[in-house]
């Protein structure tokens, strides 16, 4: 420990954008960007002038405690004494806080106590009469009132601020040496109030270890299956170590797992529904990385958040995500190439996983009448809410129930509305924001006419590449890694026939992109195939990505939550699609005109994570 000690930096270099200049300035305390004194075991940092002598350790004690359940502390630092005081703010309503950084490496504010003088050492001495008065009375570190006494021929030493007594018979003599308020790595520093006072009273030294043993949390694990149910299902369940039950939500069709410490209870009647005891747990939340290794190939994984209940993530080929769980994850479908690591430190946090009491989805509604609408419904708090909308207008919502027209103006408005919900799974929520129709602005003058065109519209010069291919003919594409297609152009030749034709994306959705389909200047489709799976991960990947390219907030809301991101279906009866994989989504689009080609433009603004598309353009019959 030659290296160990007080760090003390005198120098500080201004950067611009990350890199060094040639301007520097002294460390000044009542700059900004000060950096405080610290105390440590580790070699000099960078910037580091001077080292105070590591012989000047001493080590502190260990103490244990012991109950049923061992839970360490970490391990502490270097750190060293300092007295406080605030001599200035004595009278004053004004608090005064300070920053220290604990022995366990720890920033944190604490109060100092109005002084009216430092806290010094003082020797109590009684060599007098045996008969006189030893008493005394003193003001201690704290601004408290201390009073005791000393008998013929001992002597004491006390912290004060200053005595208000001394007994006759009593010699009191300042040392002049500072009494520690405050354990610290670094100087402590003023954070609010009147000027400080710091001085250092010893030297440095190891902190305290202490082991401590806590009696860890037990409750039982149930299946919640609605497999047989047809609608929403409602539970009641009891989560650890809470006083009341709370409900929750759960879609039909699944099977899920939940901790509860009482049998949850089936609130919705008359739903096939059924709870499962799996038997008492001790449940410890860990780290987890899942690395999905498979090229091609997405995977889906479950894992059961500390006291909650259990959820998917869908991870695209080659992505990597780490999670808290308290069951080990696994995978449930897709590729199986998957790597599942644990950090290695199970516990039990201090809070349970919140469950949604209501599953709240982002419905989109739109206005198709000539008349003004005002819809009804309960947000994700299941508050009351109303929309209204004008003729022709668009807006999304998080709603808990379906909105529905209010009876004041379903009269006129009738059945001219449309209400698509976009379902989230066991039982997530979000805000949505506004979807609003994209405008195109044309400007014209005598002589010219501009088109000022959207962020996300298209021109040539956006065209990395174009591509041949025939209708029928299954399409593999692989973006290069640390490059974005905006978009990558597919001509495909269909013949000259009128009439219907699908469109079909293999994708599982787990990349950041979307499809336009265009017949002639004619847009087809316009649309992400993006999954809504954990908690909304990957639509906002896309959401952000957009937004990097240069998209509107309003249209990129609409690739990843809105009217025009759809769901990717899966085959059912273990069936593949041309690419071994169990994705197909399919739009039926409609042909009218002579055109021998439609073109197929794919967006992928995400620079890394998913590299892949699959598609194909049926033929017309």
């Amino acid at each position: 420990m030659a290296n160990s000690g007080l760090k003390i930096v005198t120098k500080l270099r201004k950067y611009i954008n990350g890199r060094p200049t040639d301007e520097t300035r002294d460390n000044l305390s009542y700059e900004e960007g000060y950096i405080p004194n610290v105390i440590s075991n580790e070699e000099c940092p960078v910037g580091c002038d001077s080292v105070v002598s590591g012989s000047v350790i001493v080590k502190g004690t260990t103490t244990t405690t012991t109950t049923t359940t061992l839970a360490v502390t970490p391990e502490p630092n270097l750190v060293k004494q300092y007295n406080v005081a605030s001599p200035d703010s004595v009278g004053s309503s004004e608090p005064v806080k300070v920053e220290i950084t604990d022995e366990y490496g720890a920033v944190q504010e604490i109060d100092v106590n109005k002084s009216t003088s430092p806290c010094r050492e003082y020797d109590i001495t009684n060599e007098g009469n045996p008969l006189g008065d030893d008493s005394y009375t003193y003001t201690d570190c704290t601004g408290g009132t201390v009073s005791g006494s000393v008998v013929f021929g001992d002597s004491i030493t006390v912290c004060a601020q200053s005595f208000s007594h001394e007994g006759s018979e009593l010699t009191i003599t300042n040392t002049l040496v500072p009494c520690a308020t405050v354990v610290s790595k670094t100087t402590p520093k003023k954070k609010v109030g009147k000027p400080i006072l710091v001085e250092p009273t010893g030297a440095i030294f190891e902190a305290t270890t202490t082991t401590t043993t806590i009696a860890q949390k037990t409750t039982n694990n149930y299946t919640l299956d609605t497999t047989s149910s047809n609608q929403n299902v409602v539970f009641s369940v009891t989560q650890i170590g809470q006083d009341s039950s709370t409900e929750v939500e759960i879609k039909p069709g699944k099977q899920v797992n939940v901790s509860s410490d009482t049998t949850p209870v089936i609130v919705t009647a008359g739903q096939s529904a059924t709870v499962t005891d799996l038997g008492t747990v001790t449940p410890q939340e860990d780290t987890y990385t899942i690395v999905n290794n498979d090229f091609y190939n997405s995977t889906t994984v479950s894992f059961q958040p500390y006291g909650g209940i259990t959820d998917e993530v869908l991870l695209s080929p080659k992505e990597s995500l780490d999670i808290k769980s308290q069951a080990v994850p696994a995978v449930t479908s897709g590729a199986s190439n998957v790597t599942v690591t644990a950090a290695g430190s199970p516990s039990q946090p201090t809070e349970v996983s919140p469950l949604d009491e209501r599953i709240c989805n982002q419905t989109d509604i739109v206005n198709e009448s000539d008349f003004v609408a005002t819809f009804q419904y309960n947000d994700c708090d299941q508050t009351p809410q109303e929309v209204t909308l004008l003729p022709q207008q668009e807006a999304t919502v998080s709603a808990t129930t379906p909105p529905v027209l209010t009876s004041d103006t379903s009269t006129n408005v009738g059945t001219s509305f449309t209400v698509n919900t976009i379902n989230k799974d066991f039982g997530t929520s979000g805000t949505a924001s506004a979807v609003l129709p994209t405008t195109t602005t044309t400007t014209t003058s005598t002589t010219t006419t501009t088109t000022t065109l959207a962020p996300d519209s298209l021109t040539e010069t956006n065209i990395i590449s174009t591509q041949d291919a025939n209708c029928d003919d299954p399409i593999f594409l692989v973006k290069p890694d640390n490059d974005t297609w905006y978009p990558e152009t597919v001509k495909i030749k269909v013949g000259t026939k009128k009439g219907t034709f699908k469109f079909i994306s293999y994708d599982a959705g787990v990349g950041t992109h979307y499809y336009k389909v265009y017949e002639g200047s004619n847009l087809l489709l316009d649309k992400s195939i993006l999954t809504e799976n954990f908690q909304g991960h990957f639509q906002s990947k896309m959401y952000n990505a957009l937004i990097d390219k240069g998209m509107s907030a309003l249209s990129a809301t609409n690739y990843a939550f809105g009217t025009k991101r759809a769901q990717p279906q899966k085959l059912t009866g273990g069936a593949k699609n041309p690419f071994d994989t169990e994705y197909q989504t399919e739009f039926t689009l409609t042909k009218t005109t002579f055109d021998e080609f439609i073109t197929v433009e794919i967006y992928k603004p995400l620079t890394t994570g998913s590299q892949w598309t699959q598609f194909e353009i049926e033929c017309i019959q």
